[in-house]
């Protein structure tokens, strides 16, 4: 038996066929994406939250939009981002929701923001 130097053995293993590089089937995990304030997005809203604010989840974002009624679609001024919500005001009405009425009592509501509810129709608000 012929015994193989520690060199030779080195060799061997060397030519051992190189593991397989990934195939590009496999999934690339999706990183959500970078949300900053003044940005403004395309949201639409789901729900309203304790405090008025219409609410949408996207990307495992929590979106709260002042202004914005269930059954909106809107385009969204963000105000404030943070770990996962994300706080804006209504930039721009895209489709109107059956509970938003034709006429708000205030003028000057969509700039006051004071009273989240005023565009909603009386007899929604009664119900929410």
């Amino acid at each position: 038996m012929k015994k193989e130097s520690y060199h030779q053995l080195k060799a061997k293993q060397s030519k051992a066929p190189a593991p397989k590089a990934p195939a590009d089937d496999v999934p690339v995990e999706r990183q959500a994406p970078t949300i900053t304030r003044n940005m403004i997005v395309e949201l639409s809203i789901s729900a309203i939250d304790d405090d008025g604010y219409g609410t949408a989840r996207v990307d495992g974002l929590t979106y709260k939009i002042a202004g914005a009624l269930p059954g909106d679609v809107i385009r969204a001024k963000i105000d404030h981002a943070s770990f996962g919500t994300v706080a804006g005001h209504l930039h721009k009405l895209l489709q109107f929701s059956p509970l938003r009425s034709k006429r708000p009592p205030c003028s000057v509501s969509a700039e006051c923001l004071g009273c989240p509810l005023i565009a909603m129709r009386y007899t929604d608000q009664k119900v929410w």
